[in-house]
């Protein structure tokens, strides 16, 4: 690997196409030409000023850790071509943008006074696009959770943030902002609201749940908004919080299927372990059994045994309910399931009779 780490001011066009070549001070250049699979990286807080084009064909650049190019010509990306814009770094240039099925992954920022064009290729924009002129897909697909400002959005086959902007897509386009995300207890349940300041193509949202934080399965499906730029308002009562601890997180759907998680919310069901109390467990047939709801509200035990059939029913007021198995089940495991008066399963524990 070369490393270009001097002072010195080039006029030369760099040729990145026989070894990979790091840039880690100020320089200029009349162009770059990156070919046979080699990578030419710019990092630091740097500036790497060209007078003509960027070429890209086989290999990639990448810029990070703030540095800039400036960039008086067309920036080209060929089938074999990658560009990296890490977060903090950036692009500006004075003529367009052009991707000919390469990969292109913008978490900085790329501006210019040119167009954006991307014919088949892939463009993953977490930061943003400022252009004077248009960004246009031609076969190729835009995504990621950034942001395009330009003066026209449209497609020519393909998608732009999931969206067919075949007709336009006026001149701001990013995909869904979640402008919050939150999770409140009230009567014993978890209240899960959220609210989004836009959407782009959103067709629905999936509301997950985990015991762990790990494995989630899904408890809602709430119907999006398609496209908006109003805050919107969306909620759902989950009524049977798990015990202690439960995870929640939404799933975003577009249209075309792309997906994408928020962040995770945590649940304390700090009532739980006080609403339904059972003990002593286990029991032995002929002890009595008692059950302590702590809800204001009727209760009902329902007893499964572990084929599935129901051996008793019992309804539980409010405060300590004693129940007698003199002539209860046999010994043996058995499911304790308690519902509320709605029938919604408050809490599920194993019940062992000796």
């Amino acid at each position: 690997m070369l490393l270009l780490a001097l002072p010195t001011v080039l006029s030369a066009q760099l040729d990145v196409t026989g070894m990979n070549v790091t840039i880690t001070t100020n320089q200029s250049h009349a162009g770059v030409n990156i070919d046979n699979g080699y990578t030419l990286t710019v990092c630091g807080n740097i500036t790497l000023t060209l007078s003509s084009n960027v070429q890209i064909t086989n290999g990639n650049l990448i810029l990070k850790d703030g540095a800039k190019i400036l960039l008086s010509g067309n920036y080209i990306v060929q089938a074999n071509g990658e560009t990296t814009v890490n977060s903090g770094s950036m692009i500006t240039l004075t003529g367009n943008f052009e991707n000919y099925g390469g990969t292109i992954l913008i978490n900085g920022t790329v501006q210019g006074n040119g167009s954006f064009i991307n014919e088949n290729g892939m463009v993953t924009i977490n930061g943003q696009v400022i252009l004077n002129g248009s960004y246009t897909n031609k076969g190729g697909t835009t995504d990621g959770t950034g942001s395009i400002s330009a003066a026209s959005i449209l497609t020519d086959g393909g998608t732009i943030f999931g969206q067919d902007c075949s007709s336009g897509c006026g001149t701001n386009l990013v995909p869904i902002e979640l402008y919050s995300f939150s999770v409140h207890s009230s009567d014993d349940k978890a209240h899960v609201q959220w609210t989004t300041s836009s959407e782009t193509n959103n067709d629905y949202f999936t509301l997950e749940k985990s015991r762990d934080g790990l494995e989630y399965f899904a408890i809602a499906r709430v119907k999006g908004a398609g496209t908006s730029t109003e805050n919107l308002n969306y909620s759902f009562v989950d009524n049977n919080p798990f015990e202690g601890i439960s995870y929640y997180r939404l799933m975003q759907t577009d249209f075309d299927g792309t997906f994408e998680y928020s962040d995770i919310l945590t649940f304390n069901n700090k009532n739980s372990g006080s609403i339904l109390n059972v003990f002593p467990n286990p029991v032995k047939r002929g002890q009595q059994i008692n059950i302590f709801n702590g809800s204001k509200s009727e209760r009902i035990l329902r007893l499964y045994n572990l084929n599935g059939a129901l051996i008793l029913e019992q309804k539980l007021a409010p405060g300590m309910n004693n129940l007698d198995f003199d002539n209860g089940p046999l010994g043996g495991l058995y499911l304790a399931k308690f519902v509320d008066q709605k029938n919604n399963t408050v809490k599920v524990i194993q019940l062992s009779i000796n």
